[in-house]
């Protein structure tokens, strides 16, 4: 959990560099959610994982996408 916190955390050849959630500019702004999904997930004895998935199903409980 929390592994990738820049750029720099990447493996060379790591693929995920050329997706612009991983740009520069929208990394800090992506690890904020993460931050705060796992500050949730403190509060309720639960996984950041497991609270963003809660997150999703709540938004559209029958997974029409």
């Amino acid at each position: 959990m929390n592994r990738f916190r820049s750029k720099a955390d990447f493996g060379p050849g790591d693929f995920r560099v050329i997706f612009p959630r991983f740009s520069e500019e929208n990394l800090p702004k992506n690890l904020e959610v993460v931050d705060k999904l796992i500050e949730i997930g403190k509060k309720y004895n639960a996984s950041s994982s497991q609270i963003a998935l809660a997150w999703l199903l709540a938004e559209n409980p029958f997974g029409q996408y």
